[in-house]
């Protein structure tokens, strides 16, 4: 990424929908709080259902969700890369962005 104002401005719309995003948002702790940049669509769902409202019988429903949704979207903004024949998530991180999700997380998880 340039340094062009332009295109860093594009870049923050982008990420604030995806940090707006709560399953998306999921998707992206759950990066920052492993040591790996590389995660299975069941694992993702599995983490989301660990750290939300939802029973496991929703874990087909976010599975569904995050393939046609959400993994779409965080490639669309250049923070993953989804290989759909896999089910393989691949992250790409961004110092801004991983700043913003530490600090989103941490104040998400004093207010719940």
């Amino acid at each position: 990424m340039t340094g062009d104002p332009g295109e860093m401005s594009g870049k923050f719309d982008e990420w604030f929908s995806v940090l707006a995003d709560r399953e998306c948002r999921y998707v992206l702790y759950y990066f920052s709080e492993s040591d790996t940049s590389v995660a299975s669509v069941a694992e993702l769902a599995e983490h989301i259902g660990d750290h939300d409202d939802y029973h496991r019988s929703d874990s087909d429903r976010l599975e569904l969700s995050l393939y046609h949704a959400k993994l779409p979207k965080l490639a669309e903004a250049d923070v993953v890369e989804y290989d759909a024949r896999s089910k393989t998530v691949r992250y790409h991180g961004h110092p801004i962005l991983e700043e913003w999700v530490g600090q989103t997380a941490e104040t998400e998880c004093r207010v719940l």
